[in-house]
């Protein structure tokens, strides 16, 4: 990030506002700051942002926050990865939030914010709720299959009936091929 914001010093300007995306380039604001810069600097994250019992446990997780700080606005994906990185920067002692969106931590003030982009997070939180719902009723159905010699029984069949592959297949109802293929 070094690097790179000695790179990009070369092309701003005074009044140059700064846009950044995505957890490589963190430290890119603390960067430019360390070298005077003073423009309006975003950050937006793509990823999923943790609580911070498990925040903590990443690499220099202090100065990841301080690198976070150095930006004038921090956006989320969902407001529970705003409320996780809120967490973070008080659980560590580094600042607080003060309300409508702003923060206080390392000796600066900045905005967090909810900004939901790329994907519809609403309709892929229901997507993946109808597909638990789906996994569990699944996994309820085939409780009630019974193996004999590792097959389940057909419908209908007593122990002993015939068992070959194409009989089990053609008498199991279509989820349970679709359970059983994954396995």
């Amino acid at each position: 990030n070094g690097s790179f914001a000695r790179r990009l010093a070369k092309l701003l300007d005074e009044g140059d506002a700064i846009w950044v995306h995505d957890y490589h380039l963190i430290p890119l604001a603390r960067a430019l700051r360390d070298m005077g810069f003073s423009n309006r600097m975003g950050f937006f994250l793509h990823v999923p942002w943790p609580p911070a019992d498990v925040a903590s446990g990443l690499p220099a997780y202090e100065e990841l926050l301080r690198s976070f700080a150095a930006y004038d606005v921090i956006g989320f994906q969902t407001e529970l990865d705003a409320e996780n990185f809120l967490g973070c920067i008080e659980t560590c002692g580094a600042g607080r939030a003060l309300g409508n969106g702003w923060c206080e931590a390392f000796g600066r003030r900045f905005r967090v914010g909810t900004f939901p982009i790329s994907i519809d997070t609403s309709a892929f939180a229901e997507e993946a709720r109808v597909a638990e719902e789906k996994r569990k009723a699944d996994e309820e159905a085939l409780k009630h299959y019974k193996a004999y010699d590792g097959l389940p029984p057909l419908p209908g069949s007593a122990p002993g009936a015939d068992k070959t592959p194409d009989a089990v297949d053609a008498a199991r109802p279509a989820f349970v091929k679709a359970v059983l293929a994954v396995d």
